[in-house]
């Protein structure tokens, strides 16, 4: 699984894209994505995550912190996404899709100034 950010993004808004499904690193994020939901981690180094590469200097802490859902842009490269909601029902189909099925994506993300999207491949 890789993590790139976009800048310009899709309609002018900047995005972050987790891509390659299905893959170990994708289980790792659904995994970490659920212990946020309930509680058991605060935040997590989205791109530390065994199996999960960053393409470049991307840096991406996922927190369940209190405040306005959505990702922060930190630097150019550095991003806090706020997730008060339970994003593993939307990642899991697309995680364990079949390569047959083609491209498929889901946003995680709309809210703020980045899109968070997950996805079968880079197109």
């Amino acid at each position: 699984m890789r993590i790139e950010f976009f800048p310009e993004g899709n309609h002018d808004c900047p995005a972050i894209l987790f891509y390659g499904c299905p893959s170990a690193g994708a289980m790792a994020l659904i995994n970490n994505f659920r212990l946020l939901a309930e509680g058991q981690q605060a935040e997590v180094a989205l791109h530390q995550l065994i199996d999960v590469t960053p393409v470049g200097d991307i840096q991406l802490f996922a927190t369940n912190a209190n405040g306005r859902d959505g990702v922060e842009q930190l630097s150019d490269t550095v991003f806090r996404w706020l997730r008060n909601r339970e994003v593993t029902d939307l990642a899991r189909p697309v995680a364990q899709s079949h390569p047959s099925e083609g491209t498929r994506f889901q946003h995680l993300e709309r809210n703020g100034r980045v899109d968070v999207i997950f996805s079968t491949d880079r197109a």
